[in-house]
């Protein structure tokens, strides 16, 4: 299934990116360059703007050690706080949709573990009550979860 959904997003921007010079909202290269730069967010960190600078490998005519820790710098390139750069990390969408997704599920199976292991006696007429109560708390910590990962994509400058 998100196989499915990426290859109709596919083509449904490729589609976009021959009809929006028709509608006169640019030309199909600077339709796919905009795309592209919504979907593929560039980290801006030290090191990664670094490499992309001085050509990888090639290290731009720098001494390779100094290149090297160039490379490593983790810092944000518009702050020197280490708080930054982990904002900005987490909230890249490639990580920032894992870290919520894992998140996400791994509260709807602990909830709906410890609702099941509360009773050890649980008889079948007390099912329906243990289903209710674990859907009702994982929902609630959910939305919770929700609204603490919104606060952390505010603080992404």
């Amino acid at each position: 299934s998100p196989l499915l959904t990426m290859a109709g997003t596919a083509l449904a921007l490729e589609i976009g990116s021959h009809v929006a010079p028709k509608y006169g909202i640019g030309n199909a290269q600077g339709y796919r360059r905009e795309v592209w730069d919504a979907v593929f967010v560039p980290l801006r960190l030290r090191g990664v703007t670094s490499w992309s600078e001085n050509d990888g490998w090639e290290h731009g005519g720098k001494n390779v050690l100094e290149s090297v820790y160039s490379y490593l710098d983790l810092r944000c390139t518009f702050s020197d706080t280490y708080f930054d750069a982990v904002i900005e990390i987490t909230t890249h969408p490639a990580f920032f949709h894992l870290i919520k997704s894992v998140t996400f599920i791994t509260i709807i199976m602990a909830v709906s573990e410890v609702s099941a292991r509360r009773k050890s006696d649980l008889t079948p007429r007390g099912v329906p009550k243990v289903i209710t109560t674990s859907v009702v708390v994982g929902s609630l910590l959910v939305i919770f979860a929700d609204w603490g990962f919104s606060q952390i994509l505010l603080k992404r400058h």
